[in-house]
C-alpha cells in the first residue's frame, strides 16, 4: 500500500461510522507514526518539546502539537466536521474552490492532510498558518509526500492573532484549534476575535461554538465513572448558569471586555458531596458533530477549587482575560 492509499485507509477507519473506539485510537496512533516518519520530525529533539510564550498565549511545541492527532475522538469529529463544512460552503459559495484558512496547523496539518484523498479536484484550497517555522517546514514536506499540493494555496509562518486575510482571497471556512480545556493558555479567543471580522458574510467557522460553564463535580461518582467498565454512573456533575459561549459573533466580547464579570450562584440546597468547583467545556464543532465532557483532552473538567463545608461562599464571579496567560479568573462571593 502506498502512502496516499494508507492515508485514505487510516482516515476511513478513524472517521468511519462502523469503526469501534479501539479502531479509532489505533488508526490515530498509526497515522501519527506515518506522519512522523514522512515529515522527518525528530520526536526526541528537546527544542521541539518546548512551548513558546506568545503575547496572546502559549504556542505548543511541535511535538506536543503533533500528539494532538492521537486524541482520536477530537481528530475524528473535527475531520468529519471540516468535510461537512466544505460541502456546505460549496453550496453556499458556488463558482470556485472553497478557500479554507487553517490557523495553527502544527507539524502535521492534522485537520487537513487526512482529508485530501476525499476532496474532489478544485473543490477546496487551503491556506495554512503556524507560528513555528519548524511546523511550516514539516507540513511542506508532508504536502509533497502525499501529493497534496493542488489543495494548498499558501503555507505561512504567521500568528493568527495578527494575521490579515487578503480581501482578494476571501475565506469561506475558518478552521481553528488553538485550544485547551476552559479556553486556558492558548489563543483561541484572541485569534478568533482577529479573524472573524475579516470573514466574508456566511463564512463557516470550525468549531462553531465552544461552551464553558462552571459546575459542581461529585468526586466519588467521578471515581466510579472512571472505574465502571460500562460507564453507567449518572449525575457526576451539575452545570451552573450563566455560562460563556465562544462563537464568531461573541469573540469580541470575550476578548475585549476585560474585567466584565458574570455572577454564578451556588445552589443553596446543593448536595455537599458535589464539592469540586470546575470549568466544563463542550464543543459544537459543526452541525450535529459535538465533543462532550470527558470525550477529549479539550473537554476535561478544569478544577478551580474544593468547596468548604459549611459553605463559605454563595457563588463566584467569573471573567475572561486575554493576554499572555489567557483564561478565566474567578473570585468567591
Amino acid at each position: 500500500m502506498d502512502d496516499r492509499a494508507e492515508l485514505k485507509h487510516l482516515t476511513e477507519v478513524l472517521t468511519g461510522p462502523e469503526s469501534s473506539a479501539g479502531q479509532w485510537f489505533a488508526a490515530g496512533a498509526t497515522l501519527y507514526e506515518l506522519f512522523l516518519q514522512r515529515s522527518g520530525l525528530n520526536e526526541k529533539e528537546a527544542g521541539l518539546r518546548r512551548d513558546v510564550q506568545m503575547p496572546s498565549g502559549k504556542a505548543l511545541g511541535p511535538i506536543w502539537a503533533a500528539f494532538c492527532l492521537k486524541d482520536a475522538i477530537r481528530t475524528r469529529i473535527f475531520l468529519t466536521s471540516i468535510l461537512n463544512a466544505i460541502e456546505a460552503a460549496r453550496q453556499r459559495f458556488p463558482g470556485g474552490p472553497v478557500h479554507v484558512l487553517y490557523a495553527g496547523c502544527g507539524p502535521f496539518a492534522t485537520l487537513m492532510l487526512p482529508l485530501v484523498p476525499f476532496l474532489k479536484k478544485n473543490s477546496a484550497v487551503f491556506t495554512l498558518l503556524d507560528v513555528w517555522p519548524e511546523n511550516v517546514q514539516s507540513v511542506k514536506t508532508l504536502i509533497d509526500a502525499f501529493q497534496a499540493g493542488p489543495f494548498v494555496r499558501e503555507i505561512a509562518v504567521a500568528d493568527a492573532v495578527q494575521y490579515r486575510i487578503d480581501p482578494d482571497r476571501p475565506v469561506h471556512v475558518l478552521v481553528m484549534e488553538l485550544l485547551q480545556a476552559g479556553l486556558t493558555n492558548e489563543a483561541q479567543v484572541a485569534a478568533l476575535a482577529n479573524l472573524a471580522p475579516q470573514l466574508r458574510p456566511g463564512a463557516i467557522v470550525v468549531p462553531e461554538r465552544i461552551s464553558v460553564n462552571a459546575g459542581l463535580l461529585h468526586p466519588g461518582k467521578d471515581m466510579r465513572r472512571m472505574t465502571d467498565p460500562e460507564g453507567a454512573v449518572q449525575d457526576v456533575f451539575h452545570l451552573l448558569e450563566p455560562g460563556f459561549t465562544l462563537t464568531a459573533e461573541s469573540a469580541d466580547w470575550l476578548a475585549f471586555t476585560q474585567g466584565e464579570e458574570r455572577v454564578v450562584r451556588l445552589p443553596a440546597d446543593r448536595d455537599p458531596a458535589y464539592n469540586r468547583l470546575c470549568l466544563f467545556t463542550r464543543l459544537q464543532v459543526y452541525g450535529n458533530e459535538r465533543i462532550e465532557t470527558w470525550e477529549s483532552a479539550l473537554t476535561q473538567p478544569l478544577p478551580l477549587l474544593k468547596l468548604e463545608e459549611p459553605p463559605q461562599a454563595a457563588g463566584i464571579a467569573l471573567r475572561y482575560e486575554c493576554g499572555v496567560t489567557p483564561g478565566f479568573r474567578f473570585r468567591l462571593l
